[in-house]
């Protein structure tokens, strides 16, 4: 390892936005199997501002997701999309 910066630790200083729809952005939210992939694919979508994963339904307040998984809370997961149409 020859670069200058070779086994030191790097810190990034980044700011997050928060994206605030416009009035012509449009909401869904998307019920799936698992979010995970189903969310990758909208962040890749022409259009698509924003995605977020949670959960729909169900009788438990605040579950983990290894309690939803384990498909005893009746709740769904979901990915809530924000897009331009």
């Amino acid at each position: 390892l020859n670069h200058e910066l070779a086994g030191q630790h790097l810190t990034f200083d980044v700011e997050l936005m928060e994206c605030i729809p416009g009035d012509k952005m449009q909401k869904a939210t998307f019920g799936a199997g698992c979010f995970w992939s189903v969310e990758l694919a909208y962040q890749r979508t022409p259009g698509v501002i924003s995605t977020e994963v949670g959960y729909c339904n169900g009788q438990t307040d605040n579950p983990t997701y290894e309690e939803v998984c384990s498909g005893n809370t009746g709740h769904a997961e979901v990915v809530h999309v924000i897009y331009d149409p």
